[in-house]
């Protein structure tokens, strides 16, 4: 569709002096599929997360870090 014939179906595109303003679309629905997007991926990191804590590296990684934390209090 050619801006002649828009502008033809819609005039109330048309500002006061004549020039063609430009319409904003509307984003209502932009904010809850961001949502969605960031939710699906705190959903998977957090998959992969458990997957390797639940893992038999994930359990060594955990004892020496653990064993680590502990050599470094006095005592």
């Amino acid at each position: 569709m050619t801006a002649t014939t828009l502008l033809r179906r819609r005039p109330d595109l048309l500002a006061a002096s004549g020039a063609a303003r430009v319409r904003r679309r509307d984003e209502s629905g932009a904010t809850t599929a961001e949502y969605a997007t960031v939710t699906g991926a705190a959903v998977g990191f957090g998959a992969l997360l458990w997957k390797l804590i639940t893992s038999e590296l994930g359990q060594k990684l955990i004892e020496m870090f653990f064993n680590w934390v502990l050599s470094m209090i006095p005592g």
